[in-house]
Order: structure tokens, then C-alpha cells, then sequence
């Protein structure tokens, strides 16, 4: 009994046996079995991630293998995929299993040197001692041993084709046409002793197609078809359109079981409804056609079991992934900074860090030390000052890849000490200056200081600091600033450590003073009555090194080039003394003032700008008082240049004119006022006009004062004479004098009361008269009948008064004139004063004024011109009573006569000859032969030149 269970397991089998046998045991005629259907299965069993193969090139893994059967088993292992070159083992070979038993193998993958990192493809394959049971039965079975139909059609000749492609082969094709179906064999004779089901006649063409079903594929995976062929005659044999075999381009043959087998896989199988068809041509022979279709598969599909091998990928890594530390510079100027690194290429299979460090004390490098590793990708370090440190990072990967390193990624020299450096004034050693700028320089305190990176130049503002300049070297930097001040610098180093040195206050401390002195000395009256001059300077003289003074002088009047001497003066808070002033001397001064900064205020030239704003008649004033040309020996003195467009070039050239206005001056010409110091600017027409805002740059030889010298008073009042023309008036008459500005007349009634106010006594100024061409005079009328003192004073510009009257040769202080009545007389004398007619109290008034000393009484009638005269007419009477002495002259001690300069023995013969002053300084000055009167230029004093050879 042939029997094919349908699951897996315990099976009872009931078997019942009819028999009409009359044995005694006929009615032992059933059986009840129980049956076990085995089945034998595996699995591979690989749980973990990805294997890794890193840079050793090798690996090895645990596979679990396990007998999922129910009968004992032997499994062997084999690689059924690998790369090239690689080399795959087992631990064990072989494996014995029972039933639901599971064991470990070991795999080792040795991979080859070229293969390239990356994923790679492998697969384990195990087979069991089962593995070789298949099982085969007929997908469509022959005509020969079952009645199989086809449904077929043939064409009338065998040059005729049905079909010119193949879709009749394919499932779905629409063969309602064909003839009726058939069972095969088909054919028109037996062959073999096989009888045909389906008559097939005539020489053509014949097409076959049998429809079968596959429900499900899955139990034939893995199996093989075999296409057995019995025709007589060649054909093309197809499963669902699948070219299985062709013999048509060959010749014909005859039938055979089987002509051909011809394998194929299941590839070709459809689930659901499948096709196999066939066309055969038979050429005048005996026609046949039969086919059988078998599938061998393996038992297991029976019971779903497909091994399959384990697929494996396994990560193939070889390079460790590369790191370094990050380079932030050579130094660090703290102990404790941060060692960062990083990795150079992106890497997601990190595991972390080595951080190693080595250091040199002086005396070499030591050993790598491990400072720790890391996960992250930085870390704090403490160490010392002074001392260099490398570092390096190595770097790891997950699997077991190590960075490789035999340099290192950067080195440290921890340096916390600041630097030090130096500023200097490249220009001057001095605090003050009057250069337009300075270069500041600087460099390192000390050759100790190698270290430096940077240098800050820079300026205090105020409170704060700005930077003028950066440089890496040492170097110097021009300063000029816009205004004048006091301006302080520090220059700060920065060591390569970072490192930056203190300095709150400043390396240098410098003040710029470019103005030039504006100091000028007091004005001074015209004229001056003394030997010694007192000069005040004007202005600011606080910063004042030193003011040289120098003199010019000509006789007044003259006008001659000056020649300038030097007189050393001590300026006693901006005041001075010039002594020995020679009577009758013009006087020039001028100042070079120099200041603490070196500026000077030239008066040779003395130059400066001025603004103007575009006005008619625009008048300058000028701050030192210009020469006269005369005085420099030039035509011209003043010079103007003007910047009118304000781009600062001074384009347009001015000339002086010399009239006393500007209406007959052009256009390009200007007036000076030398005796006030001023400039004057006309309307465009009539002189200059200056545009608005534009600059005028004024140059000139100038001077800050002049006097001139005048220390004779006034001649003494001459020709006095006085005339009366009554009792109750008088009339003063004198001759002038070439230096006298002035006269005062003034008149007292009692000099011994002193110097009292009118009326009781002492001087009282009645007038004050200016000088007449021919003689002056001065008339009073009203005057009461007593005794009068008059005198009449001579003040020249100066200001010395003469107080001395000279009457008939004699020298007075003043005159008396007596108007007071006579006293009554009984027996009057007879006159004997020159007139006899003269009035009876002429003798006591003579008398009174002789026993007063009171100087003279002269009675005369007032002139008239040209008219007669009008009351009492008395003759002029010279009365000249005893004078009002005078001081009383000193006898004169007669001297040596002393010449008032010398001649410095051993000069005499040079075309310049020194002089010495013997009278006045006692000091030696240069002269010339020529000169018939010379001054000396210390003290002034004046006389004529000694006799030369």
C-alpha cells in the first residue's frame, strides 16, 4: 500500500481488511496504527549588529544554529558568497543537533589586504544531513499514463504557419478557434505499442496548449522542471511563453519516449494558471505528439521548511580616524588654559580621545606622559611658568581603530610675565618744544624682552586713551598735532603670550608751543627828558627763555638807515633800565623774544596772517609798529601777499603806496600809517579791496617803540619888560624861546606865606600861554593898589620848566611890581630918579622895594599900537633895586681834561677801529675812520672821535 500523508506528526491509520477466507482468524482483519510523520528543519541565528573588521583585518563572530526538526541532525557550514580573497572559517565544522537543541558557531573572517573599507556582503549556508530528500511528481502528466487534454489546431500544409508570434503560448490567449480539444498522444499510427488518443493527419503544422494551476508556488521553490518531449517531427515546446526547447531549425526524427528531457528551473511557473504549449511540424511521416511535465523539489517544501543562507554585512574599517590639537599659538600667560582638539575628518564612529603631553624644562624634552582620555573635545591644563609643553591627541574609533601619531599637533611656552618697553623722542630730550611734530619711537626695555608682538601707541584724552598706532616691530610713529598743548604718550607691549604690559601713567609727557612770542614793550612818550629809560614789556611773558633788546639811534631829525646794537638788560618782571640815553638821540627798540620752545618773534622780518571780511576801507592793525623804508635803506618796507580763493597759495602780490590817502592808489595797492602802526585797504578802486575771508600774510621790518632824547630844559625867559598904563593894570612882555611849548604865568601877593592858594598868599597860575613868533606878553587889568610878584615860567615839550627871568642882564625868580599909593609926605625930596617930573611917591616905592629885595620895579605906559595913550603917561624908569639872589655859585675846581672816547691801542690802523668810552660805560664798541662823531652803543653818550694816524 502506497500512501502520502498530508501533515506533520502523529497519524492514526485505520485499516480494515474484507477477506472470505473461513479461517479461524478472519475476523483479525483490521489494523489501528499510530504513524509519526518526521521532519527535519534548522535555523541561523545571528543577532548582533553589523560585524566589524577594523585595521587587524580580522574578525570573528557567533552564529547560533539551531535544530528546529524533530529528528537528531548533523549540520555542516559553508560560505556560499564571498568577497574575493577572503578567507572564511567554522568553529565547528560539522554540528550534531537533537531535536530542538541549539550550539554556537564561531566564524572568522580574515579579510584581504586591497579590499576597500565599506560595507561587504556575505552568507553562511548550512546544510543537513536531509538536505539531499527531494521529492518528484508530474505538473501535467503524458497521454501514455493518464488521458491529459490539450486544446489544438494544426495548419492545411506544412509551408503554412498559424501564428507569426507568440501569444498564443501565454496564458489568457483566446483559443475559442482552435479545434475541439484532445487527449493525447495525437497522432495517425501507434508507436511503440502506444496507441494515439487524438488522430492528427496530414503534413502541417500542429499548435498545443495545455492550462494548468498552481495554486501556490511556495512548495516549489527551489525545485527543478523537466520537459520530457515525444514528437515525430521538429517543434518549439513553451511554459507561459518560455522558450523551454526548440529543435525547428533542425531536421525532422522520429518519435521517441523521450525524444528529449530538457531541465529548467520554476522560474517560468506562474501561481494561478499556467500554459505549457507546444508547435510541432510533421513533414510527410508519421505524425506524433506527448509531453510529460515533472517537478522535483525538496522534501522540506513539503512541510514549508526553505533554508536560506544567512546573509551577513559586515563593516569592513580599517582607518583610524585622525585628529589634532587646535594650534592657538605658541604661548599662554595664564597656568591654567584650555587644551582643545578636534577631528579633521567628519567621523560617526568616534569613541574618543588620548591626550598626551610632554615638556621641556631647559633640558630637553621627556617622555609622552597621558594627560587622560576624553570623550569631549577639550579639557583644562594646569602647568607652570616658563616650562614648554607639546600636546597630541589620538584618536579612537568604535572599532578599535587607533590613531597612529608620532608628531605632535602644538606646543605652549606658558609665560605670565609681562613685557616691558621703552618710548623716546627721536626729535629732542626736551619736555617743550616748538617742532611742528616729533617722531616717537619705540623698542624693548631690555634684550630680555624677545617675546614682543605688538606695540600700542598711544595718546591720553582726557581720562582715557586713544591708540595713535599698532606695529609689530620696533618702529616710530610722526605726531603733529592741529593746536598746541600738552600732550602725554605710553606705548604698551604685548608680549606673544598675550600679555599686556601696565602702564597707567605715561612714557613721555611733551607740550607743543609753535606760536611765537607775542611780547611787545610799552609805549613811551615822544620824547623822553631822562638818561635812563624804564622799558615794560607788554604781554604774555610767562613762558619767556629770553628777550634780547636792541637799539637803533640816529640825532633826531635824521633819517638814515638804522644800524641795530645789543644791550644786555635784566628783565625784572618784564622790566628793564637803558641807561646812558645821549641827549638830542632818536631812539629805536626792538625785541627777540625767544621762549621756552626755541620760538622766536623776529622783528626782521616780523610776519603774520590776518582774515578780512570783504568790507570797504578795511584798516589792519599791526602788532610790532613797521620802519620807515628810510630806516632799512630800502624804497619800500611792507609787504603784502594774499591767498583770496582760501586754497593756500598766495597768488596775488600788493604795493605799497606812499600817498597821504588812497584816492589816487590802483587797485592793487595799500597805505601805510607808520607812525600809528596800521594798514590801510581801499574799495576795489581806490586801493585794494580784500575778498571775504580772504588771507593776508604781512611781512615787514618793525620795531616796538621809539622816543627821542631831550634832558636840556628851556632856555631861561629873556627880555622881560613891564608896562603900565595905570596904577590898576600891567602888561608883561618877554622874548620867546626855540624850546619852550609853553609859559606860565604866575603871580603872588606875600612869598613868605609859601606855597598857598589865591588870596592868601603864595604862586597862583593866572595863564598859560603858547609860544609867538616875535615876542609874547601878558596883560592884567583890575588890579588892587598893592605890591605884585609875577613870573613867567618856560616849560618845553618835555616838560622842564626855566623859572629864571633875565631883566637888563640880570637873572631873576621874579618881579615886583608895586602899585600900592604913596604915603602923604609934608616935605617931599626932590626926585632924583632920572626924571624930575616924577610922581612924589616914586622915591619910597623904590625905597619899599629896595628894603623888600624884591627885584625890580619897571613902570611904563601899556603900548597901543597906533593909538594914544589914555591916563596917566609915566616914562619908562629902569629901577634896579638889589636882585633876588640866586643859589649861590660853587667854585669850579679846575680838572684834567678827559677826551670823551679813546682809541684801543693796536686798531688805530684798521679800516674799523674800536673805541672805548671813557667817560660814560668805560666799554669798547666797533666804529669807522670816517666819522667825524660817534655814539657809543652801551650807554649812548655822544662826542667826537678822537684823532686817528
Amino acid at each position: 500500500m502506497d500512501w502520502t500523508p498530508h501533515r506533520l506528526g502523529d497519524i492514526p491509520l485505520n485499516l480494515s481488511i474484507s477477506s472470505e477466507s473461513n479461517e479461524s482468524n478472519y475476523l483479525n482483519n483490521s489494523l489501528e496504527i499510530m504513524l509519526h510523520v518526521h521532519h527535519w528543519g534548522y535555523t541561523l541565528e545571528y543577532g548582533g549588529g553589523s560585524p566589524v573588521v577594523n585595521s587587524t583585518l580580522v574578525t570573528s563572530f557567533n552564529v547560533t544554529v539551531r535544530n528546529t526538526g524533530d529528528l537528531p541532525d548533523v549540520l555542516t557550514f559553508a560560505t556560499s558568497e564571498r568577497p574575493t580573497g577572503w578567507d572564511i572559517d567554522y568553529m565547528p565544522e560539522s554540528m550534531s543537533l537533537a531535536p530542538d537543541e541549539s550550539g554556537e558557531l564561531l566564524v572568522s573572517v580574515q579579510v584581504s589586504a586591497p579590499t576597500a573599507d565599506g560595507d561587504w556582503n556575505f552568507s553562511i549556508e548550512a546544510t543537513s544531513q536531509n538536505s539531499a530528500r527531494h521529492v518528484s511528481f508530474p505538473l501535467v502528466q503524458s497521454g501514455r499514463t493518464a488521458a491529459t487534454e490539450w486544446s489544438w489546431t494544426n495548419s492545411t500544409n506544412t509551408s503554412q504557419q498559424l501564428y507569426d508570434d507568440l501569444n498564443w503560448t501565454l496564458p489568457g490567449f483566446n483559443n475559442s478557434g482552435w479545434r475541439m480539444d484532445g487527449i493525447t498522444p495525437f497522432g495517425d499510427n501507434p508507436i511503440s505499442g502506444v496507441n494515439y488518443n487524438t488522430e492528427w493527419d496530414g503534413d502541417n503544422y500542429a499548435y498545443f496548449r495545455h492550462v494548468f494551476n498552481v495554486s501556490d508556488l511556495d512548495p516549489y521553490m527551489g525545485g527543478v522542471l523537466t520537459l520530457s518531449i515525444a514528437t515525430n517531427g521538429a517543434g518549439a515546446h513553451y511554459l507561459n511563453g518560455n522558450l523551454i526547447f526548440s529543435d525547428l531549425g533542425g531536421g525532422d526524427h522520429g518519435a521517441d519516449y523521450w525524444n528529449v528531457q530538457e531541465p529548467d528551473n520554476t522560474d517560468a511557473l506562474l501561481e494561478g494558471e499556467n500554459v505549457l504549449a507546444s508547435v510541432v511540424r510533421n513533414n510527410q511521416n508519421t505524425q506524433w505528439y506527448d509531453e510529460q511535465l515533472d517537478i522535483d523539489i525538496p522534501q522540506a517544501n513539503l512541510w514549508g521548511f526553505y533554508p536560506q543562507p544567512l546573509q551577513l554585512s559586515l563593516i569592513l574599517d580599517t582607518k583610524a580616524p585622525r585628529s589634532t590639537v587646535v594650534h592657538e599659538g605658541a604661548y599662554h600667560n595664564t597656568s591654567e588654559f584650555e587644551i582643545s582638539w578636534r577631528l579633521l575628518a567628519n567621523m560617526s564612529d568616534l569613541a574618543g580621545f588620548r591626550i598626551d603631553y610632554a615638556l621641556n624644562n631647559g633640558s630637553g624634552w621627556g617622555e609622552w606622559e597621558s594627560l587622560g582620555e576624553f570623550n569631549g573635545f577639550s579639557t583644562t591644563f594646569n602647568g607652570s611658568n616658563g616650562i614648554l609643553y607639546r600636546f597630541r591627541s589620538i584618536a579612537r574609533d568604535i572599532y578599535g581603530n587607533v590613531e597612529s601619531k608620532s608628531t605632535y599637533g602644538t606646543e605652549f611656552l606658558i609665560d605670565t610675565t609681562p613685557p616691558a618697553s621703552l618710548l623716546w623722542v627721536i626729535d629732542t630730550t626736551a619736555n617743550l618744544t616748538n617742532l611742528t611734530g616729533i617722531y616717537l619711537a619705540w623698542e624693548p626695555a631690555s634684550a630680555a624682552e624677545n617675546d614682543i608682538g605688538n606695540y600700542r601707541l598711544q595718546l591720553r584724552n582726557g581720562s582715557g586713551w586713544d591708540t595713535l598706532a599698532i606695529s609689530a616691530a620696533v618702529g616710530d610713529h610722526y605726531f603733529a598735532p592741529v593746536t598746541d598743548g600738552e600732550y602725554a604718550f605710553r606705548v604698551l607691549a604685548t608680549d606673544y603670550a598675550g600679555n599686556g604690559e601696565a602702564k597707567p601713567e605715561a612714557d613721555i609727557i611733551i607740550s607743543f608751543d609753535r606760536q611765537r612770542p607775542e611780547v611787545t614793550l610799552s609805549a613811551l612818550p615822544q620824547f623822553w627828558g631822562e638818561s635812563v629809560l624804564t622799558l615794560q614789556l607788554l604781554g604774555d611773558t610767562s613762558g619767556l627763555a629770553d628777550v634780547e633788546l636792541q637799539y637803533a639811534l640816529l640825532a633826531e631829525g635824521s633819517e638814515a638807515m638804522l644800524g641795530w646794537g645789543a644791550l644786555p638788560v635784566n628783565w625784572d618782571n618784564g622790566s628793564a633800565l637803558f641807561p646812558g640815553l645821549a641827549d638830542g638821540r632818536s631812539y629805536w627798540f626792538r625785541l627777540a623774544p625767544v621762549d621756552a620752545a626755541g620760538n622766536t618773534a623776529s622783528r626782521t622780518p616780523y610776519v603774520f596772517n590776518a582774515w578780512t571780511n570783504g568790507a570797504d576801507g578795511v584798516i589792519l592793525d599791526l602788532s610790532v609798529l613797521p620802519l620807515k623804508p628810510a630806516y632799512i635803506g630800502l624804497t619800500a618796507n611792507v609787504a603784502v601777499v594774499v591767498d583770496e580763493d582760501g586754497d593756500g597759495s598766495f597768488e596775488v602780490e600788493l604795493e605799497e603806496y606812499f600817498g597821504n590817502d588812497l584816492s589816487a592808489a590802483s587797485g592793487r595797492q595799500f597805505r601805510v600809517d607808520y607812525a600809528n602802526g596800521t594798514l590801510h585797504f581801499g574799495d576795489g578802486v581806490d586801493g585794494y579791496l580784500p575778498a571775504a575771508n580772504a588771507m593776508l600774510r604781512i611781512s615787514y621790518a618793525g620795531y616796538d617803540m621809539a622816543t627821542t632824547i631831550d634832558m636840556t630844559p628851556p632856555g631861561i625867559v629873556k627880555g622881560v619888560r613891564i608896562y603900565s598904563e595905570s596904577f590898576r593894570s600891567i602888561e608883561l612882555v618877554w622874548e620867546g624861546d626855540d624850546d619852550a611849548v609853553l609859559y606860565r604865568i604866575e603871580r603872588s601877593t606875600n612869598l613868605s606865606l609859601g606855597p598857598l592858594t589865591w588870596p592868601e598868599g603864595g604862586w597862583v597860575v593866572r595863564a598859560e600861554l603858547a609860544p609867538q613868533d616875535l615876542e609874547n606878553s601878558y596883560v592884567e587889568d583890575n588890579l588892587d593898589r598893592q605890591v605884585w610878584y609875577y613870573r613867567v615860567i618856560a616849560i618845553d615839550r618835555i616838560g622842564y620848566e626855566s623859572t629864571e627871568m633875565e631883566y637888563l642882564g640880570t637873572t631873576l625868580e621874579q618881579v615886583m611890581v608895586d602899585l600900592s599909593p604913596p604915603p602923604a609926605v609934608e616935605n617931599p625930596p626932590a626926585a632924583s630918579v632920572g626924571d624930575p617930573e616924577a610922581p612924589a611917591w616914586l622915591l619910597p616905592l623904590v625905597v619899599g622895594l629896595a628894603l623888600l629885595g624884591g627885584g625890580v620895579a619897571l613902570f611904563a605906559s601899556r603900548r597901543s599900537a597906533g593909538e594914544a595913550e589914555v591916563g596917566p603917561s609915566i616914562e619908562p624908569v629902569d629901577a634896579l633895586i638889589e636882585p633876588v639872589p640866586v643859589v649861590a655859585a660853587i667854585p669850579e675846581v679846575e680838572e684834567p681834561e678827559l677826551g670823551v672816547f679813546s682809541v684801543v691801542s693796536g686798531t688805530e690802523y684798521s679800516r674799523r677801529v674800536r673805541f672805548h668810552c671813557q667817560i660814560g660805560c668805560e666799554r669798547e664798541f666797533l666804529g669807522q675812520r670816517e666819522e667825524d662823531e660817534i655814539v657809543c652803543p652801551h650807554c649812548g653818550t655822544l662826542g667826537p672821535a678822537p684823532e686817528l694816524p
